[in-house]
């Protein structure tokens, strides 16, 4: 299990490297680069029976490592002892060259994506909330949470429901504004994985409006992005909490409806 952690710290890196030019595009690749990678080392390191959730943690640990800055490849070409887990003795070329070529994609595509928007100012991953359906309804299945978000761009609202009854929880105004690109973890709306995605469209709760008293609002804010499908994902805050510690900042993915 020692050396299987190790080798899923290498893992992390691949995330960010997913940052195509076409928001679409970039964070569906983000998601399957990470999860191929993320399989290429359950298989090679089968034997010591790690599981899928730990390997997810160590790669959350890469991640971090990157985003702070740390050194990650060596001048001779080896990842580095910032994103390397001491206990692991063993780890393939052919995956350490993969992990590389990952992380020196992240690194380029990344400075390629802050320098145009310190330049121009942009928001490559915002959402057109102009062009969004006046509701847009998101779901979600689940215990423990409200089963769907509507968000009214136009009266600038979000009401939280139970989509079988039509039960109101809550609705608050809000302010929807696009903020330098922030990178989020969240479970996929299906269940299948955990993965990370970029936004820019930030949703602010603000005044409740209706509804009885909810923790929504102290939950933090909501963010807007597109989907691998071409349509809206809204990502919220894990309004059930029943997760591990590892888990406590990654979202929820919530669809947009027909």
């Amino acid at each position: 299990m020692k050396q299987f952690m190790r080798g899923l710290t290498f893992l992390l890196v691949l995330i960010m490297i997913g940052l195509p030019i076409q928001v679409h595009a970039q964070n569906s690749q983000i998601g399957d680069q990470r999860e191929a990678v993320l399989q290429l080392m359950l298989e090679e390191q089968a034997d010591t029976k790690l599981s899928y959730d730990e390997a997810n943690a160590i790669l959350m640990g890469i991640e971090n490592a990157v985003l702070e800055g740390k050194e990650v490849v060596t001048p001779d070409a080896h990842l580095s002892d910032a994103v390397k887990v001491k206990q692991l003795n063993h780890l393939s070329v052919a995956l350490e060259s993969r992990l590389i070529q990952y992380i020196e994609q992240f690194q380029g595509l990344e400075s390629d994506v802050r320098l145009k928007q310190d330049q121009q100012n942009s928001y490559p991953y915002q959402v057109k909330t102009e062009k969004m359906k006046v509701p847009t309804l998101f779901s979600l299945e689940g215990a423990n949470i409200p089963t769907a978000i509507k968000i009214d761009v136009d009266r600038k609202e979000v009401t939280f429901l139970d989509q079988a009854t039509g039960k109101t929880y809550a609705t608050y105004q809000v302010t929807i504004e696009n903020h330098p690109y922030k990178t989020i973890r969240l479970f996929s709306h299906d269940g299948s994985a955990k993965r990370p995605i970029l936004a820019n469209t930030v949703v602010r709760l603000g005044k409740q409006i209706e509804g009885t008293k909810q923790a929504f609002q102290e939950a933090g804010p909501l963010y807007l992005f597109y989907n691998k499908f071409g349509s809206i994902s809204l990502a919220t805050p894990n309004y059930a909490g029943n997760v591990d510690r590892a888990d406590q900042d990654t979202m929820l993915e919530y669809l947009e409806q027909e």
